[in-house]
C-alpha cells in the first residue's frame, strides 16, 4: 500500500508563491508561521475579513468573482471556496483552513465532497475530489481525505490532508495510483500484429491494434477520475492505452475500475476490473 500525506501542500510548489499571491489578492500584509505544515488559519482569517469588507460595502462588487464557491455540504456545514487564481479555503463551524489545491482548469470540473466515516474509527472524514489536470488526452484528478486532528480545548479544528494523487513523480515516474495498481500489463501481439493480448490481475484480455504504426507497450494513461458514490463508497477509473513508438500520448481503449479504501493512514484498491471504452457511458458520464 502507498499513499502521499500532506497538510495542504503539493510537493514541488512554492509556499512563498502562494503567500505572495494571497497577499496580492487580498491587498494586505500577511505574516505566516511556516513549519512543516501549510499556512492554514492566517489565509483563512484574511479571506474572511476581506469577504466581510466586500459584502458590507456598497460597491456592488461580486464577491463570487474573488472567492467562488466550489462545493458545499450545507447539512454538515462544509463550504469549499476558491482563491483565484490558486488555492482553496475550507470553512467549517465558522473556521477556515487553507489548502494548496489547484482546481481551475479549462473544463471547469468542480470539486465534490462527501462526509462519512471512511476508516471506521467512529469519526467522520471529509472526502474531496479535485480535478487539477486538463488538456488533449489529459484529465487528472486527486482524492483527498481530510481527517480531524486532535486539538487542545479552545483551539480551532484543523484537518490533516491524506491524498491519493494521480500526479506522476519526476523522480521515479510513478504516481500514488500507479504504485497501488502495480500493473505492468504483459502484452503479446498476434502474428498479423492486429490483435493485442494482455493480462491484468492474472486475467486475459485482448483488443485490436487499428494502426499500422508499431506498437510498443500498454500503459496507464493521463485520464483519472474519482467517484464519491451515493452509498458512501469511493471508486476510481484509470485509463489504459496503447503506446505507439511515434506517439507521445497513449491511445486509450479501456479503463481499470476499482474500489478505493482508506484505513486512517493508507489507501488501497480492490475489486479491480477492466471496462472497455465503449462500455464507459453505461457506467458513468465522464466530465
Amino acid at each position: 500500500m502507498s499513499n502521499k500525506m500532506t497538510t495542504g501542500m503539493r510537493v514541488g510548489r512554492s509556499v512563498s508563491c502562494v503567500v505572495l499571491t494571497l497577499a496580492l489578492i487580498l491587498g494586505c500584509s500577511c505574516t505566516y508561521k511556516l513549519g512543516n505544515t501549510a499556512p492554514s488559519e492566517p489565509p483563512a482569517t484574511y479571506v474572511q475579513e476581506e469577504w466581510q469588507a466586500v459584502s458590507d460595502s456598497d460597491s456592488g462588487e461580486d464577491i463570487s468573482k474573488k472567492f467562488p464557491l466550489y462545493a458545499s455540504l450545507p447539512e454538515d456545514d462544509f463550504y469549499l471556496y476558491g482563491i483565484l487564481p490558486y488555492g482553496m479555503v475550507l470553512y467549517h463551524d465558522g473556521i477556515g483552513q487553507y489548502f494548496d489545491w489547484s482546481g481551475i482548469t479549462p473544463r471547469q470540473v468542480m470539486p465534490e465532497m462527501s462526509y462519512y466515516d471512511y476508516d471506521g474509527d467512529g469519526e467522520k472524514e471529509l472526502a474531496v475530489t479535485v480535478y487539477w489536470g486538463s488538456g488533449t488526452g489529459v484529465a487528472m484528478m486527486d482524492l483527498h481525505i481530510l481527517k480531524q486532528e486532535p486539538q487542545e480545548e479552545g483551539f480551532p479544528t484543523r484537518y490533516r490532508d491524506y491524498v491519493l494523487s494521480s500526479e506522476y513523480s519526476e523522480v521515479d515516474g510513478e504516481s500514488d495510483l500507479s504504485k497501488l495498481l502495480n500493473e505492468t500489463f504483459p502484452m503479446t501481439l498476434s502474428e498479423d500484429g492486429k490483435t493485442v493480448n494482455f493480462t491484468m490481475d492474472g486475467k486475459p484480455y485482448s483488443t485490436e491494434n487499428e494502426r499500422d504504426e508499431k506498437l510498443s507497450e500498454i500503459v496507464l494513461s493521463y485520464i483519472v477520475h474519482f467517484f464519491l458514490n451515493d452509498d458512501n463508497s469511493i471508486s476510481v477509473m484509470i485509463g489504459i492505452g496503447l503506446k505507439y513508438e511515434q506517439s507521445a500520448m497513449p491511445s486509450v481503449f479501456a479503463y481499470v475500475v476499482a474500489d478505493v479504501s482508506f484505513d486512517g493512514e493508507n489507501f488501497s484498491l480492490s475489486n479491480k476490473r477492466l471496462v472497455y471504452d465503449d462500455e464507459v457511458d453505461s457506467l458513468w458520464e465522464l466530465p
